[in-house]
């Protein structure tokens, strides 16, 4: 799964189903270093999730996860 593309995919597919939606963003959220870095890739090889913090860190994650964050009615655990 790339940064680049992933949040805004599981954002865009949050009419048909929040939870996939929501995990979509979550698991950049999950794997944020200490330093502030997403990984820019999250490998899954053979059931073991690998992120990978070696790729470009553009700005693709805060609007996607903001526009979620007002369809799950404002969810502050979220």
């Amino acid at each position: 799964m790339w940064l680049e593309t992933q949040p805004m995919a599981g954002y865009m597919y949050a009419k048909r189903n929040l939870v996939i939606a929501r995990n979509n963003i979550e698991i950049f959220l999950d794997y944020q270093r200490s330093d502030g870095w997403f990984p820019g890739v999250i490998y899954n090889r053979n059931g073991k999730i690998e992120p990978n913090y070696c790729h470009f860190q553009g700005l693709p994650l805060p609007i996607p996860a903001y526009e979620l964050y007002i369809l799950i009615n404002e969810d502050k655990a979220f």
